[in-house]
């Protein structure tokens, strides 16, 4: 690609998102964004890092009203859900771990992050082998490894430094691991990114999603569970898929789906809603990049 061209697609990047602040990208905006991505030291499709490293803060300050509501929103939730399983017999993993603690990590407090990580957190069990995928960016497997009662595994293409947990840098559609191996799996807002731009991937695999379910169904215990979450309805990029009714159902090929949630982002934080309506949001309204999905769906799920 010619450098001219590499400048446009940036122009438009920055035009789109800085349209969020109401004002106009400045010269010293593109030169710093332009710079990086010639240098070599940040892919187009990972502009999202520096977008949070130097414009969320104006962001977040400019709408510090609607980041309060998602913030008491989600507290609010993690409330309920903790009365909630206070009142089991057999607590699931959310007595133990406060996603509060990890759910932001390298995310704006306007994703889909904390909703998917409570989602989970109080759906998963707190014994055997656990496997979670894409686990590089998020403190989430170190967090579950603090139970005692479960052994945590991660892979991802790219590494991690001093893990607390047992990890492998490896591709998910490829592992080394035995069949029937893992109780309980996590992919967590990961599936959408396999085979695709970004995260350091080189092998480019319009297909890699199906081969990394295909792998999963085979490392996963018969009796195991595998928790899904991934952006859902209409917003579409080059970077991440975006399922609809008909791809996701291909994508669960396989697997018997036991539970089936989908949340949509509102001005007072992300909450549940139907499948109809989740099939035709786009992008998120309330984020700090304008690629940023505004529906996910959740998935409990388990080989057939």
């Amino acid at each position: 690609m010619e450098q001219n061209d590499y400048f446009y697609i940036l122009k438009q990047i920055k035009n789109s998102y800085l349209n969020l602040l109401n004002r106009s990208p400045t010269e010293d905006d593109l030169k710093f964004y332009y710079e990086q991505i010639m240098s070599g030291k940040l892919h187009i499709s990972e502009i999202d890092i520096l977008l949070k490293s130097s414009d969320e803060y104006l962001f977040l300050e400019n709408n510090q009203e609607i980041l309060n509501k998602f913030l008491t929103h989600d507290q609010k939730m993690l409330e309920l859900e903790l009365k909630n399983q206070s009142l089991l017999k057999t607590p699931k993993s959310l007595y133990y771990v406060n996603p509060q603690d990890f759910a932001y990590d390298n995310n704006s407090p306007f994703s889909e992050r904390f909703t998917e990580y409570t989602w989970v957190l109080k759906n998963l069990d707190i014994s055997g082998k656990l496997l979670d995928i894409g686990c590089t960016e998020s403190s989430f497997a170190s967090k579950l490894s603090q139970i005692p009662t479960m052994e945590v595994f991660g892979v991802d293409i790219r590494n991690i430094k001093n893990p607390s947990f047992t990890f492998f840098m490896e591709d998910i559609t490829n592992t080394h691991f035995e069949n029937n191996f893992f109780d309980q799996i996590t992919i967590i807002s990961t599936i959408e990114h396999i085979g695709l731009e970004g995260y350091k991937n080189t092998n480019i695999n319009f297909n890699a999603d199906l081969d990394a379910m295909s792998e999963i169904k085979r490392i996963l215990k018969s009796t195991g569970t595998l928790y899904l979450t991934t952006p859902f309805g209409k917003n579409q990029t080059n970077w991440f898929r975006t399922y609809t009714s008909e791809s996701l159902s291909n994508l669960l090929k396989g697997f018997n789906i036991l539970k089936k949630q989908f949340f949509f982002q509102t001005e007072t934080g992300w909450k549940e809603t139907d499948e109809q309506t989740a099939s035709l949001v786009s992008r998120a309204k309330y984020s700090t990049n304008p690629e940023f999905p505004g529906a996910i769906v959740t998935i409990i799920a388990c080989p057939f």
